[in-house]
């Protein structure tokens, strides 16, 4: 009988921890997994920064940014452009920006704006990443594709 039990405990913590676990090899992610729309936030400035980006098989994106202040709207932008990921980098290559002042390309010559980040967790419901050159680490969470960010 003990030995019935020390195996169901040990069949739990199997699946459990198969479950729960997340990769630490960048090369197990696929790009299948960061397809689908993300929420993040994080505070800047005194501010609260949210965004929800959502990422399409064809390796294009859509990026939402609220920037809260006391809990009401600061400003809105919009980034659109392609991402991918290799060797644990994801990356994403901004081609469009909109907000309150208008549409533009980046103000580059290449007229595109590269972010890169090391993935540190990637698994079904949460995002971690760590800014290449900047070093600030962000998270998100999967959502449903008709979720909404707002300031509350």
């Amino acid at each position: 009988m003990v030995k019935i039990i020390s195996l169901l405990i040990a069949m739990i913590a199997m699946v459990s921890t198969s479950h729960a676990a997340v990769s630490e090899d960048a090369n197990t992610f696929q790009r299948s997994d960061f397809l689908g729309t993300w929420h993040g936030k994080t505070q800047e400035d005194g501010s609260i920064v949210k965004w929800l980006i959502h990422r399409d098989t064809d390796g294009t994106y859509a990026t939402l940014f609220l920037i809260c202040k006391d809990g009401v709207p600061d400003w809105i932008q919009k980034e659109f452009g392609s991402w991918d990921y290799k060797n644990g980098i994801y990356r994403t290559i901004t081609r469009i920006i909109e907000d309150p002042d208008g549409r533009r390309e980046p103000d580059t010559p290449e007229k595109t704006y590269i972010e890169t980040y090391r993935v540190i967790i990637l698994n079904t419901v949460m995002f971690t990443y760590v800014h290449t050159t900047k070093n600030k680490k962000y998270s998100a969470t999967k959502v449903d594709d008709s979720y909404r960010v707002d300031c509350d």
